[in-house]
């Protein structure tokens, strides 16, 4: 039988400890940015308004929304852009 070289296993176990070490920087990583968005979107709320919707009324062809700012920002001017997609046609 061959012998196997001691370098090659030095290797091999080197590969996986930085794949290992790789892995484990990317998690936290990925952790770290979803702490920041986090605190973007906290931040944000601290100065632009941030609206909910706290009602919606259908009457005919007429939708009705009640929004509620959430966030401390100002939401007197507001523009709201809504697209619709009709189910099924008129008849």
């Amino acid at each position: 039988m061959s012998e196997i070289d001691p370098l090659a296993i030095v290797g091999v176990v080197t590969g996986i400890i930085a794949l290992l070490i790789s892995l484990h920087s990317v998690s936290r990583v990925r952790k770290h940015v979803e702490l920041v968005e986090r605190q973007t979107l906290f931040q944000r709320s601290q100065v632009y308004p941030v609206l909910e919707i706290e009602d919606k009324r259908y009457s005919k062809d007429i939708m009705y929304l009640t929004l509620k700012n959430v966030g401390k920002g100002s939401a007197v001017d507001i523009g709201m852009r809504i697209s619709v997609i009709p189910l099924k046609p008129k008849s």
